[in-house]
This record gives C-alpha cells, sequence and structure tokens, in this order.
C-alpha cells in the first residue's frame, strides 16, 4: 500500500452498485465483510448513517485503498466534519487504523428523524428487498 493513501470502509451510497460508488470506483477495492462495531445503521431516507449504540452491531462494509485527492472527496461529499464524523477502527491486516463515516451527534439529524432506528446490517440488501 502507498503510504499516502488511506484505507476507508463504506457501507452505503458509496459501495459497489449505489449512487454514489462512481466517486471511488477507481480506486482498490480491498474486501468486502462484516464487522461488528459499536454502532447503529439506520436509514435516512435515500443513504444511511451509523449513530453510536450500547451494543456493537454487524456492519457490512467494503474497504477501499484511496489516493488523497479521491480521500478529500470522499470528505466533502460526507460532509466532514459538519455532517459526519470519522471513526478509526482496528482490523489486524492493515497496519493503520481503517475510517468509518459516522453521523456528526454534535448535528442530532437522525434524532429529528424520531424513533426509526432500526438497525440495518447491509445496506445494499436493505435498499433491493
Amino acid at each position: 500500500m502507498n503510504p499516502q493513501n488511506k484505507v476507508i470502509a463504506v457501507y452505503g451510497s458509496l459501495r459497489k452498485g449505489m449512487g454514489n460508488h462512481g466517486l471511488i470506483s477507481h480506486s482498490e477495492l480491498l474486501e468486502t465483510r462484516v464487522v461488528n462495531l459499536p454502532f447503529k445503521m439506520i436509514s435516512l431516507g435515500g443513504f444511511p448513517g451509523l449513530v453510536r449504540d450500547t451494543q456493537e452491531n454487524e456492519i457490512t462494509i467494503e474497504l477501499y485503498e484511496v489516493d488523497q485527492p479521491t480521500y478529500q472527496r470522499v470528505e466533502r461529499l460526507e460532509g466532514y466534519p459538519t455532517f459526519y464524523d470519522k471513526y478509526p477502527f482496528e482490523l489486524p491486516e492493515y497496519e493503520s487504523p481503517v475510517e468509518i463515516y459516522i453521523l456528526n451527534e454534535k448535528d442530532g439529524y437522525y434524532s429529528r428523524k424520531g424513533e426509526q432506528l432500526t438497525h440495518i446490517s447491509d445496506w445494499v440488501k436493505y435498499r433491493y428487498k
């Protein structure tokens, strides 16, 4: 891996076959896997978000190695740091922490969506059910 590149975990609109995938489609897909993280994936309509949870939940992610220009475009898409924040987590196969985007708790957007906090583990399957 190029030391200037980052490994990001995507779970929603950036996944293969989804609307924003073109932004990272030139990047290397390292793997698709299920991870357990202390978040719940919720629907915000056309895209999901992760909100903190008291327990770990399964989340299907795709891991991509992205270069700096792509990383910056992803940050703009995600509205970082205003709308989404980042959560680094360790995976033994990777030297540096993997970053995943989570809803910024200060924004509170998801709390205005009522109690529709049903956990979704795989956004692609949820969208195409």
